[in-house]
């Protein structure tokens, strides 16, 4: 209460307020509509820290568009501010790998990247310990799979190969 009082006393708002106020301008059909009919595409990056309000808004904004979504629940770090892990987690659930489609199966396709090119294979090995026993493992089973790529760093000035299977980087 002494909060709320506060943003009323500052003419503040908060991001919840503003994702509040996003559903109610997006009630009026002539708005909503609009905006529908500007944007062919939209893309979320960071899915996996979404909430149902935020889900809710994308939805009425794409209804007959198209939505691409890019997260990895297992990244997901923000539900002490409301983020949802399951919103994503259900779009998982409900879409096969893009490759296991028919072309006309279903309105949506899942792609999924689970190489990792950025860590030592003991960070990827730890990764998915922590994540096995996850909330959402029984709806999100992906592993990571290490992909070694040796590199050397060097004083050079461009990137150049140094042998056979490692290249140098500069520094």
């Amino acid at each position: 209460e002494i909060y709320a009082e506060l943003k009323k006393d500052y003419n503040g708002l908060d991001f919840n307020d503003l994702e509040k106020y996003a559903l109610k301008i997006l009630e009026n059909e002539k708005i909503l509509n609009s905006l529908k009919n500007k944007y062919k595409y939209v893309f979320v990056d960071e899915y996996q820290d979404i909430n149902s309000v935020q889900e809710l808004i994308l939805s009425k904004l794409t209804y007959n568009n198209k939505m691409v979504m890019v997260g990895d629940i297992k990244q997901s770090i923000y539900s002490f501010r409301g983020a949802e892990p399951s919103v994503f987690a259900q779009y998982r659930k409900n879409y096969m790998p893009a490759e296991s489609q028919s072309e006309n199966s279903k309105s949506a396709s899942s792609v999924f990247m689970s190489e990792n090119f950025r860590c030592s294979p003991n960070i990827i090995y730890f990764t998915n310990s922590i994540n096995s026993c996850s909330l959402f493992n029984y709806i999100f089973i992906i592993w990571y799979v290490a992909i070694v790529v040796p590199f050397c760093i060097c004083p050079r000035s461009k990137v150049t190969r140094c042998n056979s299977s490692s290249y140098c980087v500069e520094t």
